[in-house]
């Protein structure tokens, strides 16, 4: 699935789709840079029992205004943490404290916010944030629920979830993300807590910087649990950048320990020089399903964000206008969100996607 967000004319570009089973049908929540030059989350639907290999996707509008993409939460405040920009939403749903220490069954939406007018080489440090579900809809916690440290300043890429009685985070964090004058430097960690907003544990390397990887999504299986993991897309189009694609793994634990997963990652899609330009250059923010029908429980389908190569924006432009259609918006890169699928198989050293 790569399609235009026509008729929809408040979006400019779209990625990093979280994917998830809700009630009886399937959601899609992502990120969108929008008309008012920034970034919020949104969201699309599949129809009411319509299978996971569906392409009929619908964004979420606005009351009365079916050509507007409605955000979840309002833009927030200038000088807030995260004023510019809400990135990578990661949809969990588990158990919550309220101030009275009484529990309670709640929705929340984690992402990565950020207050620096630049996605890459950012000039101030990216944290996360979390949205709860309440009967008036999407609220935004006012603070970050983790930042970063001295050495690693911003935190990002988180992929939540709520698993044997705790809130678990696997999250990618780096001095600088990645740019023209920053290479990539990042780790993929490791948080736990027992109401998702306070006390994490200190967190554990899963990744460490040689290894390069950038996201890291767990979801259970028949078995135990599988990882979908990516390096960093290259979005400046810098020469040298580490190998993309997705990569999968196993557990029998939800863990934040290497030692508890494959020792291998195992390549399921690989980005070469035969790559389509769309995701030519990576492919990033994956989140990964299996099939919800007889036919298909066997397929796992992963939405991802494709990274495109380098565009020449003035040709792209004269082409569009020759076709008789809108020009595409000036950009240093541009994202689409993608579905790839994978047939689970057998492997000589366990089970793999094939």
């Amino acid at each position: 699935m790569r399609e235009r967000f026509a008729p929809i004319t408040n979006l400019l570009g779209i990625g990093d789709p979280d994917v998830q089973k809700i009630g009886d049908r399937w959601w899609m929540f992502f990120g969108g840079f929008h008309t008012g030059f920034k970034n919020n989350l949104f969201s699309a639907s599949l129809p009411a029992g319509a299978p996971l290999s569906s392409d009929q996707w619908a964004i979420t509008t606005q009351k009365n205004k079916p050509r507007r993409a409605a955000p979840l939460v309002a833009q927030p405040r200038r000088g807030s943490w995260d004023a510019t920009g809400l990135h990578t939403p990661s949809y969990a749903i588990g158990t919550g404290v309220d101030d009275s220490g009484q529990f309670y069954a709640c929705e929340r939406i984690y992402y990565a916010g950020r207050n620096s007018p630049s996605i890459i080489d950012n000039s101030k440090p990216i944290s996360i944030g979390v949205l709860e579900k309440t009967p008036r809809g999407w609220v935004r916690y006012p603070r970050p629920v983790l930042v970063g440290t001295s050495e690693f300043a911003s935190v990002l890429e988180p992929k939540v979830r709520y698993l044997q009685g705790k809130w678990r985070m696997w999250y990618a964090t780096t001095p600088r993300v990645a740019g023209k004058r920053t290479p990539p430097i990042y780790q993929i960690r490791y948080v736990e807590s027992e109401d998702g907003i306070t006390n994490w544990s200190p967190p554990r390397v899963l990744f460490s910087t040689d290894e390069g990887y950038f996201d890291a999504v767990v979801n259970p299986s028949t078995d135990g649990y599988e990882m979908v993991t990516c390096r960093s897309g290259n979005l400046s189009g810098a020469s040298a950048f580490p190998t993309q694609g997705l990569w999968w793994l196993s557990s029998q634990v939800p863990s934040g320990n290497r030692t508890d997963w494959s020792h291998e990652p195992l390549p399921i899609l690989e980005v070469d020089s035969a790559a389509a330009d769309w995701y030519a250059n990576g492919v990033v923010g994956p989140s990964a399903q299996y099939g919800d029908t007889d036919e298909d429980r066997s397929t796992m389908y992963v939405f991802f964000t494709g990274v495109s190569c380098e565009t020449d924006w003035l040709r792209a432009a004269r082409k569009s206008v020759v076709r008789g259609s809108r020009p595409p918006f000036p950009a240093p890169f541009y994202l689409s969100i993608a579905r790839a699928q994978f047939r689970r198989g057998q492997h000589t050293a366990g089970r793999a996607i094939e």
